[in-house]
């Protein structure tokens, strides 16, 4: 993504998102691994995929029970008291500082179309506006013909910079694409007058 008029669309994508929760009283609040959060996992997820993100977050909860920071920071959307969504962000301790790399997502089956997107939206505008960090990676499972996040991402026009074919089974390419925070940061505080932390 380049230019001035990449960057508007991609940001007016991202604000009209994150407006969107918040006309919808939709709130987040910091993953705490309770019952009702795993409940939701389970039910929200498939099978394969649910298996990796219970042991991710068992291992994160651990360390933050041993007081050990391992780079992730996870939270819920909330509607009328209710669990529609979980996503976050993870910078790996082995990774340039400047990196971030985008948690998994999932929302509730029943979520609403824009509501899906404005949760997405959400994770890159905290990265944008409460991290310093320059870069963000987003890993996307698919290749275009059976991930709806893949088609969002590409559709925003986000620079695809890695495929591993068959990296989740066969058929399941694992799709990385770029977010350059820096630039978004700078056009956005520049275009919109948009608060940021650095």
């Amino acid at each position: 993504m380049e230019g001035k008029e990449q960057y508007k669309a991609f940001m007016d994508k991202v604000l009209r998102g994150t407006l969107h929760l918040q006309r919808r009283g939709i709130t987040t609040e910091n993953l705490c691994f309770d019952e009702r959060q795993r409940d939701f996992i389970t039910s929200s997820m498939t099978s394969d995929a649910c298996d990796e993100v219970i042991r991710t977050l068992d291992f994160h909860y651990g360390c933050q029970r041993a007081g050990l920071d391992d780079g992730r920071r996870y939270w819920c959307f909330k509607q009328e008291g209710e669990i529609i969504g979980l996503t976050g962000y993870h910078y790996r301790l082995w990774d340039h500082p400047d990196i971030v790399w985008s948690a998994w997502f999932v929302a509730a089956q029943d979520a609403a179309a824009m509501t899906k997107l404005g949760m997405i939206y959400n994770n890159i505008y905290a990265c944008l506006t409460q991290t310093k960090f320059r870069i963000m990676y987003i890993e996307l499972l698919g290749n275009g013909t059976d991930s709806n996040i893949y088609n969002v991402v590409k559709y925003l026009g986000l620079e695809e910079i890695a495929t591993f074919n068959d990296f989740h089974g066969l058929n399941k390419d694992m799709v990385i694409v770029k977010v350059e925070l820096d630039a978004l940061r700078k056009f956005s505080k520049d275009e919109y007058g948009l608060d940021t932390v650095c």
